[in-house]
């Protein structure tokens, strides 16, 4: 019933595992918006989460025009989308953060790593398979080390001037928001981390 509530649908089940899609768009979800148990959200922002009220509401989705539409916009198919504009971007709905920018962060992150492998011959040997990235930016880092041997988590830090945990997300990428003041001692499990 949960499941409902938020707009999710059941793809596949198999013993306790079960496998739960988000819909397209609030439109594809029937009966939600006539639905008084549990409000929408009323929040601009339903990216800024850190330090806010937990409030018992749902977040709703962007609005679109057509049934079709993929609300948020349409994400490409992995690996494709490491490069590809995030719809974010596309959309202007991350401040301060262009097609331009997002590609030139592309070519500079590619441009590093290259060097990087250049002169360590073991990030591409499985040597390095934790990584993380302690200031994420837009993932690029993790995007131009595209590897199946390693996976990077980035970290988007609570106090950057932009808010890119979204944008890394529909890159295909793994990520969090940190404030850096009582990181668990998991990090210790990392092989290796990276500092802009």
């Amino acid at each position: 019933m949960t499941a409902k509530l938020l707009c999710w649908e059941k793809k596949y089940e198999k013993g306790e595992i079960a496998i739960w899609r988000k819909r397209l768009n609030a439109d594809s979800c029937r009966g939600r918006k006539d639905d008084l148990r549990t409000p929408l959200c009323k929040s601009v922002e339903a990216d800024n989460v850190w330090y806010e009220k937990m409030e018992a509401c749902i977040t709703p989705y962007p609005v679109v025009s057509s049934p079709d539409e993929v609300a948020g916009g349409e994400l490409k198919a992995f690996p494709e989308r490491l490069y590809s504009v995030p719809p974010r971007i596309s959309s202007g709905s991350v401040p301060g953060v262009s097609v331009e920018t997002y590609q030139e962060d592309n070519s500079k992150w590619k441009k590093h790593v290259k060097a990087y492998k250049k002169i360590n011959k073991l990030i591409d040997s499985g040597r390095y398979r934790n990584i993380m990235d302690m200031n994420a930016g837009l993932g690029s880092f993790a995007a131009a080390l595209e590897s199946p041997k390693l996976w990077v988590m980035n970290v988007v830090p609570t106090i950057s001037e932009k808010n890119t945990l979204g944008v890394i997300y529909e890159r295909g990428l793994i990520g969090i928001y940190h404030d850096w003041y009582n990181f668990p001692s998991f990090l210790l499990l990392f092989d290796h981390f990276s500092f802009e």
